[in-house]
């Protein structure tokens, strides 16, 4: 018993150091059923600000790559002067060597996309917009000019008309680190099992 649990929390260590950098990066939370302007986090990691949200549905079509949930920043017409839309992340600790920031994004269906600005701190990181309904990935190779600062998806302009764009799984991590999901699949269990391999060598 007491190797399983071990092996559940090596598990679980390594999954959650994959995409350190960033809390809740899947939006997952706060829980909703259907989406909610401007919640408040209660990991306390992101702002909303504007018309962005987190959303279960509406927002996109489909499973978001990682959960259920995924964020969105909506321009409306009735927002005025620089009364912009975004979602905010304050990083600390950052290392000033060459990072990866990653995510998806994808356009609501029926509507056209949101033009997103990405910016950490003083750098902008660009422009990017969804193709289509479906989530597509981002990922930005970039070196932090400060070990702080705030990770921001802001919408690019106003407008006249409804503008929507989902985000979901935003990870940071030095170049290089992140391992693809089918490594990490296999990186787990031989960890686990060289691990219970051992302990019952030690035993016997």
């Amino acid at each position: 018993m007491n190797c399983f649990f071990k092996m559940a929390g090596l598990a679980l260590f390594c999954i959650t150091n994959v995409s350190a950098g960033i809390v809740n990066g899947s939006f997952e939370q706060p829980a909703t059923s259907s989406f909610a302007y401007d919640p408040l986090d209660p990991t306390l990691a992101w702002t909303f600000a504007g018309r962005s949200g987190v959303a279960a549905n509406t927002f996109f079509t489909g499973l978001p790559p990682d959960g259920t949930q995924a964020a969105f920043v909506q321009q409306y017409l009735d927002q005025t002067g620089s009364n912009l839309s975004s979602i905010t992340q304050s990083l600390t600790g950052l290392t000033l060597t060459p990072m990866t920031l990653s995510f998806f994004i994808a356009s609501r269906p029926g509507f056209a996309s949101n033009p997103v600005v990405v910016t950490y701190g003083s750098q902008n990181l660009g422009t990017f917009t969804p193709s289509s309904t479906a989530f597509s990935n981002v990922t930005i190779n970039f070196t932090p000019t400060a070990t702080s600062g705030n990770l921001v998806f802001h919408s690019a302009a106003l407008t006249a008309g409804d503008l929507d764009t989902a985000i979901d799984n935003v990870t940071l991590a030095p170049v290089g680190s992140i391992p693809e999901p089918a490594s990490l699949i296999l990186f787990v269990p031989a960890l686990v099992g060289l691990f219970c391999l051992r302990r019952r060598t030690a035993v016997n």
